[in-house]
């Protein structure tokens, strides 16, 4: 019986040998074969960059790259991505029409449903750049709608900045209201691609969002409207500086000077200087500067005399926006005092140098 079970074990050893050498065999001869694809392909990369060059420049003749799609479709995919981020107007529509001619973007919408999440990944991240083209946007169709739901959220992420690509109102919205609830650099991500729809969003999403009892929300679509950087007709943010929380406040100080100047607004900065949160003030004295909010002149002297050192500075950079009032008050505040001459029985007078 001893010598049977071992028996029984050598074989079974020998079995385990066997197929760990077998494994190891298989993962040599696959990592050999890779390296060999991995060198075919650099090798014949600058054929491919050549060819498409030539194309996109204008050449009619498409047969040299109507092989390489057949012979190194991948190769020629990645290829053709390289030059993304390098072209416009009608010249990346030419390129991507190439990858529609190629059937490169429905390889791409096919991915999308793939059970690997890399797999899904790269091609949400290659529809959101093809977007650009309406033709492109007609044959994804709703994929970005279902990106949008993934578990992944870099995929997410890549299927709402396609899908702001879109004409279609609802869509930008849709993102613009995903934005306001993701994280601040998903948040970045799409303020650029949302930049093109700012004057529309304006008018129609973000008022209700400022109104919102989520201060979270209502910063993070401030954020989005400082990252525009550009004028935006909206409305009540006098009352998000008064009265809203100190994320807030700040954030709406921020986004003032992109607004249209009026009578309230002014107020309330102005209040905000004089006010007891210093973040909230120093962030007021810096929208006074901007603004160059002649109002604010009284409050702006009062810091710079006897406010902490940090409203001090932020006041004097302020006052040096505003000339040329500014200036005479950095002026005098900066002058040398005479001293004062004594009186007849040779005491000093208690003077005071008047201050504005």
């Amino acid at each position: 019986m001893i010598g049977k079970a071992i028996a029984t074990a050598a074989v079974l050893e020998a079995g385990c040998a066997a197929i760990l050498l077998l494994g190891l065999v298989w993962a040599l001869l696959r990592g050999a074969a890779s390296r060999r694809a991995l060198a075919a392909a650099a090798a014949i990369r600058p054929s491919i960059r050549q060819a498409l060059i030539d194309y996109l420049a204008g050449s009619p003749n498409l047969d040299e790259v109507r092989a390489f799609a057949k012979s190194h479709r991948a190769a020629l995919a990645e290829c053709l991505l390289e030059f993304r981020n390098t072209l416009s107007g009608n010249t990346a529509d030419r390129l991507w029409q190439l990858a529609l001619d190629l059937a490169l973007v429905h390889d791409w919408c096919a991915d999308t449903h793939s059970p690997h999440v890399p797999v899904r990944r790269t091609a949400f991240e290659r529809l959101a750049s093809c977007s650009t083209y309406e033709p492109c946007r007609r044959v994804v169709g709703q994929l970005q709608l279902i990106g949008v739901e993934d578990p992944d959220p870099e995929i997410r992420l890549a299927a709402a900045r396609g899908l702001a690509q879109s004409d279609l109102r609802r869509d930008f919205e849709l993102v613009f209201r995903m934005a306001v609830r993701w994280n601040t650099l998903a948040r970045a991500v799409l303020a650029e691609a949302l930049r093109p729809y700012a004057l529309a969003l304006s008018e129609s999403v973000i008022p209700p969002v400022l109104r919102s009892r989520e201060d979270r929300h209502v910063v993070a679509a401030l954020e989005i409207v400082v990252a525009w950087g550009r004028a935006v007709p909206l409305q009540g943010l006098d009352q998000l500086i008064e009265k809203g929380s100190r994320a807030v406040r700040v954030q709406a100080l921020r986004a003032l000077p992109l607004v249209a100047g009026s009578p309230d607004n002014t107020a309330a900065v102005v209040r905000a200087i004089s006010g007891d949160d210093r973040e909230v003030a120093r962030e007021a004295i810096a929208t006074a500067g901007r603004l160059h909010i002649e109002e604010s002149l009284p409050e702006l002297a009062r810091c710079l005399r006897s406010g902490s050192p940090e409203l001090s500075g932020a006041a004097a950079d302020a006052l040096a926006a505003i000339p040329p009032a500014g200036w005479e008050i950095l002026n005098e505040f900066s002058a040398p005092r005479e001293s004062p001459a004594p009186a007849p029985d040779g005491s000093y007078p208690d003077r005071r140098a008047a201050r504005v």
